[in-house]
């Protein structure tokens, strides 16, 4: 992941590095909404919410092309997005019926398993995306602009299971599941820039990632909040 992004900023940002170029930093933060569908009571687990939020940050380089468009490369990562879920399976033959107290079993007679455990799921993104924009402007001090192209997609999950029973633990996956996934998926997104000086900006914007994770997909959000420095 690193050579890549050495390699992609090294080929954008050689021949830039002089007027009309800026660079921006920003705090960002990841919005994840991941396609589910509902079960009347997930027994097993196959709905465990992966939604979330998290806090992370940006940094960007720019070349204005022509008048009104140009090219960008950014890279951004966020802190992991953690969801726990608990899960239950009731398999007494008469379910409304409170369980029978440990205390009150005949002498060697072993209690029924107690069939739920707690799944927990981490979740973070790094993002390298390469942009074409167009941009207009909104006022004497306001400059938007509209982006969109491809992002390389890096995302690192992990799956842990908490049993209650340790007998439900043989009929369940192995905990500590870790995957890393790299795909090349479409990115869109729209800025907003209110000039301070001829050089400085505030800069704020939004990033729409299509991610899939595990099979699942979903939408990655990814709203903005920085400075930018025009050379």
């Amino acid at each position: 992941m690193r050579s890549t992004l050495a390699l992609l900023f090294l080929l954008v940002a050689a021949p830039v590095m002089a007027q009309r170029t800026t660079v921006s930093a920003s705090l960002t933060g990841d919005v994840t909404r991941f396609s589910r569908f509902d079960t009347r009571g997930d027994e097993f687990g196959v709905n465990t919410p992966r939604d979330g939020e998290a806090i992370g940050f940006n940094v960007a380089v720019g070349r204005r092309i022509g008048d009104h468009w140009g090219v960008a490369l950014e890279a951004g990562r966020t802190g992991e997005i953690e969801t726990r879920h608990v899960h239950s399976f009731d398999i007494r033959v008469a379910p409304q019926a409170p369980p029978v107290p440990t205390t009150l079993l005949p002498p060697g007679r072993v209690p029924p398993p107690d069939f739920s455990f707690e799944s927990a799921f981490e979740l973070q993104h790094t993002t390298i995306n390469a942009l074409l924009w167009v941009s207009h402007d909104a006022g004497e001090r306001v400059e938007l602009s509209y982006t969109g192209g491809l992002t390389l997609l890096r995302s690192e999950s992990e799956n842990d299971l908490n049993v209650t029973d340790p007998r439900l633990a043989q009929w369940l996956l192995p905990t500590g599941l870790r995957t890393i996934d790299y795909r090349t998926l479409p990115v869109v997104g729209a800025d907003a820039a209110i000039r301070l000086t001829e050089h400085t900006a505030v800069l704020a914007g939004v990033r729409a990632h299509a991610v899939t994770v595990a099979a699942t997909s979903g939408w990655l959000i990814r709203p903005s909040f920085g400075v930018r420095w025009r050379f």
